[in-house]
């Protein structure tokens, strides 16, 4: 698996709410003026797939293969359930 990069931070109760990017865009591009507020009630983690930005790896060529790279990232996080924006 690839290397990959993400950002975690807010409190740490309830679902966790994780943030999937679009095309070339990489975690910086979420606003914090939109992640922020959201980290004040639970669990914020912001997420680049494979290829895009500093992770290393191929880019996934389909919806599917992102759909496989990011449930195989929450699972090394421990993270079973989730909510999902992007």
């Amino acid at each position: 698996m690839a290397l990959r990069a993400f950002r975690r931070f807010g409190k740490s109760s309830g679902l966790p709410l994780l943030f999937l990017q679009h095309f070339t865009g990489t975690l910086d591009n979420w606003d914090p003026a939109v992640t922020d507020p959201l980290a004040a009630d639970r669990e914020v983690i912001l997420f680049d797939n494979a290829g895009i930005g500093r992770p290393s790896g191929d880019v996934p060529p389909t919806i599917a293969r992102m759909a496989e790279h990011a449930l195989a990232f929450l699972d090394g996080l421990g993270i079973g359930r989730c909510d999902i924006v992007g």
